[in-house]
């Protein structure tokens, strides 16, 4: 009885795992973003990028379509790529960039349940806003936890319904300048540009810029003797 019980919750997990396709195309577009207007990476001519929805067990196709005039790659962030360490999108380590206005296929299993997210993994291409959410819905065989918070049946069945009903929420930093223009800042200073100029919710937010006479009453006696006859300013 028990080896028959075990082939049919196989069966079931099986059942309800698919093969998934799902086709990005890249661009490189103006956008406003925090009431600013930028050149970033649109996903399929939005940002951030349409959330990637699976099964626990699901065969997963990522196509990707550079439509970008410059190199780039897709790393699935959490997803430990067993047996499919090509698709894990590192530059230059696992695969090489996708050239401009060409295309790419990301094979992977959906082995893990949660929540995980994609973005882009060549050069600083992440803070141009090639990202979007992946949640995993684990599979029915998977025991879950909510009986260990609460006996109350009615609360337990509200916690399996938000778990089958999530929705993505994304906290993220943002800049006013792309990603090359930071790279060529911190090459001609020498300084990493650790500040952004924006905290974002799924790619909502603003910016708040101090006056200038706010940040130097702000700086403390040791910045101002690190910085000699400078000032701090907005982005540091």
């Amino acid at each position: 009885m028990g080896s028959l019980l075990f082939l049919l919750l196989c069966f079931t997990e099986w059942a309800s795992a698919a093969t998934v396709y799902f086709a990005v195309n890249l661009t490189w577009a103006t956008h406003t973003v925090t009431g600013v207007d930028r050149e970033i990476i649109l996903t399929n001519g939005q940002y951030p990028g349409p959330e990637l929805r699976l099964n626990q067990g699901d065969d997963v196709y990522f196509d990707v379509y550079n439509g970008c005039p410059f190199n780039v790659t897709v790393h699935f962030h959490g997803i430990e790529q067993i047996g499919t360490p090509w698709s894990d999108g590192v530059s230059g380590m696992s695969q090489t960039p996708i050239d401009s206005y060409s295309d790419f296929r990301y094979h992977w299993k959906a082995d893990q349940y949660g929540a995980y997210f994609y973005h882009a993994h060549h050069r600083g291409q992440l803070e141009d806003g090639l990202y979007g959410p992946i949640y995993i819905t684990p599979s029915s065989t998977v025991t879950k936890p909510f009986s260990l918070i609460t006996s109350d049946n009615d609360e337990v069945q509200a916690m399996i319904n938000a778990e089958e009903n999530t929705s993505p929420l994304l906290l993220s930093d943002w800049r006013l300048l792309t990603s090359e223009q930071i790279w060529d800042a911190e090459e001609a200073s020498g300084v990493d540009a650790f500040c952004a100029n924006a905290l974002l919710i799924n790619g909502k937010g603003s910016v708040t810029c101090f006056s200038q006479d706010e940040i130097n009453a702000l700086t403390t006696p040791a910045q101002k003797g690190t910085l000699g006859n400078e000032t701090l300013t907005d982005i540091a």
